[in-house]
């Protein structure tokens, strides 16, 4: 069973790679890492004490005025749902509560 599980497991693993909204999250990412001022914006607010102040509001907004960003959190946060679901099917056939011997 193990063998088969680690099979299927690199198969989605394969087919994540292949995935478009993969593709594209990388793609944004290196555009991301790319632009100079863009992380400079993330850095002083990584670094801002006070995430409250107007300053850091101001940082956060003009971060979320750039597209690519905004499109880069919205795959992600797909993705990370999608990888929610494949773990909680991996628990439901690992899970060995009804197979334990007493």
């Amino acid at each position: 069973m193990e063998e088969k599980i680690q099979k299927k497991t690199e198969e989605i693993i394969a087919l994540l790679e292949k995935d478009p909204r993969m593709i594209e999250l990388k793609a944004l990412k290196e555009k991301l890492l790319a632009d100079d001022s863009f992380k400079e914006l993330l850095k002083n607010y990584q670094l801002a004490e006070y995430k409250n102040s107007k300053e850091v509001q101001e940082l956060k907004k003009k971060i979320f005025e750039n597209k690519d960003y905004v499109r880069y959190q919205q795959l992600e946060n797909e993705l990370y749902f999608l990888t929610l679901e494949i773990n909680r099917h991996f628990k439901e056939l690992t899970d060995h509560k009804d197979c334990d011997v007493a």
